[in-house]
């Protein structure tokens, strides 16, 4: 979930977009817009789990019970988001996961899902952004996201061999 604890995982399914769940998952407020542990540093503390089901999540936080939230039904309401500047349409997770959220931020919130993540436009020009907003002193700080060749299975301590660098 995007804005949530870090899951660490010892392998994961390579999709066409990337690792398999990654970021599927937010909170948006009132207008839309996504809701980042910058401004709700309470979202680190919330434990994503996946599973059983494909795609289903339990979320879990101290003094909260645990929550099972389930992939929102097909034909589930399509709600306008906005993450950072890309405006795209994510799938209403429903009123009860919306509670969750909303009785442990104290706040009114929405989960919804990206049950399509072919709607986010990618950003051709990552590194004049970063430029702006990720520095560190002098320093840019760099994270890298990647596209796939072609699916798989990826696990924690595969061999990684770089054939092409910019």
């Amino acid at each position: 979930m995007k804005a949530g604890r870090a899951v660490d995982l010892g392998e994961s399914a390579v999709e066409p977009w990337g690792l398999a769940g990654d970021r599927r998952w937010l909170l948006v407020d009132e207008d839309g817009r996504f809701v980042s542990q910058r401004e709700e540093s309470a979202l680190a503390r919330v434990v994503v789990r996946y599973g059983p089901a494909a795609g289903a999540i339990s979320v879990s936080a101290d003094g909260l019970p645990a929550r099972r939230i389930d992939l929102p039904a097909q034909g589930a309401q399509l709600l306008k988001v906005t993450v950072w500047d890309s405006a795209l349409l994510a799938a209403a997770a429903g009123p009860a996961a919306d509670q969750w959220f909303r009785a442990y931020l104290g706040r009114p919130v929405r989960l919804v899902y990206l049950d399509d993540p072919t709607r986010r436009p990618v950003d051709p020009e990552p590194l004049k952004m970063l430029g702006l907003r990720r520095r560190f002193g002098q320093e840019l700080v760099f994270g890298q996201n990647l596209i796939p060749d072609s699916g798989g299975v990826i696990r924690a301590g595969d061999a990684v061999e770089v054939l092409q660098t910019a």
